[in-house]
């Protein structure tokens, strides 16, 4: 072949390819780059979030990935009316979002008004496990924020939760200088402190609190949203069978509604904890929704007990085991049975010695029906 036929062949071929660029490209009506408005999902937020927000229309459309959820102004996070409970979105799966066996994710389809928070400074060891098992059993769209110390912060990126962060799933944040949680005194002025609501956690209109010590069921036969399609103002582990209200380390919270008795009233220093704080405003305010301690317990155990619940909350960084509870053998069994993954967050060593204990007891009462 001579070289003019050759340079003729490879012309042809670059035109030819040039072509069918031009009519891909015309096909598919590419946007341009400027169409799309990047901005933080919250203030205080991952600057490198790839959540981005994208006008179609006069309609508000929160991205991630190829997944797409529309409308998010209702004062439930939903689409609704004012007042109205939010609606999951139906899926093809015939169980309810965020029940029973893990969410496989596949389109990334975010609910910025949805905010599962954990606040941590300490790195500890089983954070990254913890945050894992929380992302894989509440619902697609809830996001994640974890706030600590610029340690923690190391650890959680580093870990095979970085994935969850590329997509905006989990976003991870250092806690502002004028907050402090190292005491339980600096973790109630926290969450009573109007401006974290307000600001910081915005545009969070529903927050699930949890805890390191904390835990969530994947058995179990509720889902979170249940308890956002209730409406509840607050619901936490009871603290007895006749108050209501509940332990704020796992419990979930309607904005809201917390919004409107801070912007009333204040703190003071020394109060009781946030937790019991504010549940003694809810339960007489005008317009709360606060379920019974008979609900409450079906969304989280405590110090009451109930066979199947959503989840569990221990005390004390899973090192204090409340009797009636822990302590009996049998209720024992039946949690790491029905919630094996609660071992992620319970002090196994102090385990061992109620255990040690137990079949000391045992054998000092055989002995004593000998003697």
């Amino acid at each position: 072949m001579s070289i003019a036929k050759l340079n003729k062949s490879v012309t042809c071929a670059i035109a030819l390819l040039a072509l069918i660029w031009i009519g891909t490209t015309l096909r598919y009506q590419w946007p341009p780059q400027s169409d799309y408005q990047t901005s933080e999902i919250t203030p205080g937020g991952s600057t490198t979030s790839p959540i981005t927000s994208v006008q179609e229309g006069s309609k508000p459309v929160i991205q991630s990935g190829s997944g797409k959820v529309e409308g998010f102004n209702g004062q439930n996070g939903g689409t609704g009316t004012k007042g109205e409970a939010p609606k999951p979105k139906e899926t093809s799966n015939t169980e309810k979002p965020g029940k029973g066996k893990p969410i496989e994710a596949t389109s990334m389809s975010l609910d910025p008004s949805r905010v599962a928070l954990l606040l941590e400074t300490r790195p500890l060891p089983h954070l990254p496990a913890l945050l894992a098992h929380f992302i894989s059993v509440l619902p697609q769209p809830w996001v994640f924020r974890f706030v600590g110390s610029q340690e923690a912060n190391a650890l959680i990126s580093s870990s095979s939760l970085s994935s969850h962060i590329k997509t905006g799933k989990l976003l991870v944040d250092e806690l502002p200088s004028k907050y402090d949680i190292k005491t339980q005194e600096s973790i109630s002025v926290t969450l009573t402190d109007l401006a974290f609501y307000k600001d910081f956690l915005a545009p969070a209109e529903w927050l699930l609190m949890f805890q390191t010590d904390s835990m969530i069921c994947a058995a179990s036969e509720q889902s979170i949203e249940d308890y956002v399609s209730a409406n509840y103002s607050w619901v936490g582990a009871p603290w007895n069978m006749e108050v209501k209200g509940g332990n704020g380390g796992l419990s979930l919270r309607h904005v809201p509604t917390i919004l409107q008795i801070l912007e009333k009233e204040t703190r003071e220093p020394g109060s009781v904890w946030e937790d019991r704080w504010i549940c003694d405003r809810l339960q007489t305010m005008e317009g709360a929704n606060m379920p019974g301690p008979d609900v409450e317990v079906k969304f989280s155990v405590e110090s009451q007990w109930t066979d199947k619940p959503l989840g569990y909350h221990l005390m004390g960084a899973g090192k204090v085991m409340i009797e009636d509870i822990w302590g009996n053998e049998e209720r024992r069994k039946h949690i790491m049975e029905y919630c094996p993954e609660v071992k992620i967050v319970l002090d196994m060593e102090l385990l061992s010695q109620v255990k040690k204990l137990e079949d000391e007891l045992k054998t000092l009462k055989e002995k004593d029906k000998k003697d």
